[in-house]
């Protein structure tokens, strides 16, 4: 098992300004998109920070400012930024639903949330966590759902696969690359996030 561990301490104006950083914080989220493991902890950005835009706008609807620069980075080597785009749009907007990066473990108190990776879309007071996890990198989106059979799942999402590793609660992924995939995963996620 190999561990990349980078510490940067610098502004978000900082970081957007240095497209070396932006490259290399894009390739290390598409790294770690390709194993889909994730952390089970989770802490949450100030409501006051998080943007919920127009999904013609700058911003990434759902995601905090001090996330916006690398996983706008991120959405410019998808090729259906835009449809990620609008599935943010749509599931952030749903009642008591937050994105939020992620905590490492291990990290010290007050450390800010790491965007790079993954995001969490979570019903605000669930005790399951979040309902999806998210890659903005290339797309990909797990859901907290399983189906007992591939017909199954592919009679609401004909576009969706069940993975056989990972965390066990999350059993469905998709991957949103047009406009078809994109309402497979809002249909799914509207399931999970009902179910949480």
């Amino acid at each position: 098992m190999k561990f990349n561990h980078i510490e940067i301490e610098a502004t978000v104006e900082e970081l957007e300004a240095s497209p070396v950083l932006v490259k290399l914080l894009t390739g290390l989220a598409r790294r770690s998109s390709e194993s889909h493991e994730y952390d089970d902890e989770f802490e949450s950005a100030d409501d006051e920070s998080r943007e919920h835009t127009n999904v013609d706008g700058a911003d990434v609807p759902g995601v905090a400012s001090a996330g916006q620069s690398v996983v706008k980075a991120q959405l410019a080597s998808n090729p259906a930024a835009e449809h990620f785009r609008r599935f943010l749009a749509e599931a952030s907007g749903w009642p008591d639903v937050a994105v939020h990066g992620i905590k490492p473990k291990g990290s010290q108190a007050g450390a800010p949330l790491d965007y790079t990776r993954y995001l969490r879309i979570r019903r605000t007071g669930s005790q399951l966590g979040g309902f999806a996890y998210v890659y903005a990198v290339d797309g990909h989106v797990n859901f907290r759902l399983a189906f007992d059979s591939n017909e199954e799942l592919h009679s609401i999402a004909p576009g969706a696969w069940r993975p056989t590793t990972g965390h066990r609660a999350y059993r469905v992924s998709i991957r949103i690359i047009d406009q078809s995939t994109l309402d497979q995963a809002l249909q799914l996620a509207r399931t999970a996030y009902e179910r949480t």
